[in-house]
């Protein structure tokens, strides 16, 4: 019985855990989006160098 709580507690925090990192992917992509587009809106306003 104690061989399976200890399983299954190993198991929650490995599923915790990865849940995290995937939210982190996440807020780092979105961060990085945001950055473009920001870039981008920023190089269209800029005047055309020729």
């Amino acid at each position: 019985m104690n061989k399976l709580w200890v399983d299954c507690c190993d198991s929650m925090v490995a599923a915790r855990g990865a849940g995290s990192g995937a939210m982190n992917g996440t807020g780092d992509g979105i961060v990085r989006a945001s950055r473009n587009i920001e870039g981008a809106e920023y190089a269209s306003r800029m005047p055309e160098i020729i």
